[in-house]
């Protein structure tokens, strides 16, 4: 009797720890669905448009691709454009905004392999009639999200970024993103 005793204890343990664990699996799963669902929600108001989109990105000018060689690209390359102090060369991300509300801008650009992008490079943020003029210094924090501010942006009027060349050092267009924060 003894040994039945001892092999209905170790069978219940084994229950016991197969449910712990079944629970902490089930829980896991849930939570994960639940971040997920959190992270898909969060994706979905956000806008990127990268230099080799189809739609809502343009140039001007002159723009050389880098070819993915200077490193650190949203995608596959990054554009440039020469220093040029008649600003003739313009790269234009226009987004198709699902609602009005305000609208946090970033910009991401390549590593500076060569040591000749602009510190004082200007990109446009136009939200309808108006446009705000954001220096940014292109040799510092490559290769990841830049915020360039937070603006008011209405879905019927035409919102967009543009950089333009400089005579500062080369300005690059890789991508912009908008992402909705809210209707305030």
């Amino acid at each position: 009797m003894n040994s039945y005793k001892q092999k209905l204890f170790l069978f219940s343990l084994i229950l016991a720890v197969v449910f712990f664990f079944s629970v902490i699996l089930i829980d896991n799963s849930l939570l994960q669905n639940d971040l997920f669902a959190k992270k898909k929600a969060s994706k979905s108001s956000e806008i990127i448009i990268d230099n080799s989109s189809d739609k809502g990105f343009k140039t001007k000018g002159d723009w050389e691709s880098d070819g993915g060689e200077g490193g650190e690209n949203y995608g596959d390359d990054s554009l440039w454009a020469y220093d040029n102090k008649d600003a003739t060369d313009e790269a234009i991300w226009t987004p198709k905004l699902p609602k009005d509300g305000q609208y946090k801008v970033y910009v991401w650009y390549c590593g500076d392999p060569n040591g000749d992008h602009a510190e004082k490079a200007p990109y446009y943020v136009h939200t309808g009639k108006n446009k705000k003029k954001v220096i940014v210094n292109l040799t510092e924090k490559e290769g990841k999200w830049n915020l360039l501010g937070k603006f008011k942006m209405k879905k019927k009027e035409k919102n967009y970024v543009r950089a333009t060349s400089c005579e500062d050092g080369n300005v690059i267009a890789d991508a912009v993103k908008f992402v909705y924060v809210g209707k305030k």
